[in-house]
């Protein structure tokens, strides 16, 4: 029996619960070897919808105790930090990005 003959890549699903924001270049060097077709991260992003602007810097889950809120500028700054990985992901071919 012959082989099965497709003409397109599969999509590819990636679930990475990485911290990104604070090693972007890195992260992005290891998307750029194989991107996925939807690369699925969760705790990339400045504002959580019960803690609003706060940072788990890192944390798997989330904890139930209260997380420090960011500063104005923190924020700021956090929410610049996760543009650049965003658009990096789509430079390195990553179609679709599912946050949280």
């Amino acid at each position: 029996m012959p082989a099965y003959v497709t003409k397109s890549i599969p999509m590819t699903y990636l679930l990475d619960y990485g911290d990104h924001l604070n090693r972007i270049e890195d992260a992005l060097e290891q998307v750029r070897k194989a991107p996925p077709t939807l690369l699925h991260v969760c705790l990339d992003f400045a504002y959580y919808p019960y803690y609003g602007p706060s940072d788990f810097r890192g944390r798997i889950a989330a904890q139930p105790t209260p997380l420090p809120h960011l500063d104005a500028r923190t924020a700021k700054e956090r929410r610049q930090r996760t543009r650049k990985w965003t658009d990096g992901l789509h430079a390195a071919g990553v179609r679709m990005e599912v946050i949280g």
